[in-house]
């Protein structure tokens, strides 16, 4: 059924934050969307320790209408994410891989990967120019959020406490990222009627 394929690396890409604090982000799906236009509804239909089953409608850059996605996100390593989406008729897998440089920068390598059933190969050309257009529009949405998150942590901020007194010397520089990034109380994440997590 699928056979015509696509394959868009974007490779080894600096971001000024830890391996972890990256991490958070792609997991933080409370943030899609008030920060990134593309989306435009985001729900959890099973939140497990170290995957997540979503629904979602997002509106690709050149398209006037958005798509209803299907997508199953894992974490297969410790800085390796993957997510298998299906997107009407596209089927699609996404490698994030996260190279951890020191505690306040890192690299990410993206790949994106889509299979296409032989009689819509005529949109290929589409998403070549497409797929870049939205990695780029996303990194750029993202990094502001990535470069707080680091400078609150380096503050001294701890994930569920908040910020201590200031001492001078209470930066949470070592942080790590812990599984499940579980929506806060009242997300809208949680409001699709299947949702069920594993705890």
């Amino acid at each position: 059924m699928f056979k015509s394929k696509i394959d868009i690396k974007f490779s080894d890409r600096e971001v000024p934050c830890s391996a972890d604090v990256l991490l958070w982000n792609y997991w933080d799906g409370e943030h899609l969307l008030p920060v990134h236009g593309g989306y435009k509804s985001a729900q959890l239909l099973y939140q497990g320790e170290t995957f997540s089953l979503c629904l979602f409608k997002a509106k690709p850059p050149y398209l006037p209408f958005s798509i209803p996605t299907l997508a199953f996100v894992i974490q297969h390593r410790q800085y390796k994410q993957l997510t298998y989406a299906l997107q009407i008729f596209l089927l699609s897998k996404t490698t994030i891989d996260i190279r951890p440089i020191n505690n306040q920068l890192c690299a990410v390598s993206v790949r994106y990967q889509m299979m296409l059933p032989n009689i819509f190969t005529c949109i290929s050309p589409l998403l070549l120019n497409l797929v870049p257009k939205w990695f780029e529009t996303v990194f750029e949405e993202d990094l502001p959020l990535r470069i707080r998150r680091q400078r609150v942590l380096n503050a001294g901020f701890i994930d569920y406490k908040g910020m201590p007194h200031w001492n001078g010397n209470s930066g949470n520089y070592n942080y790590k990222f812990k599984h499940p990034l579980i929506p806060s109380k009242g997300s809208a994440l949680l409001d699709h009627q299947y949702y069920e997590s594993y705890g």
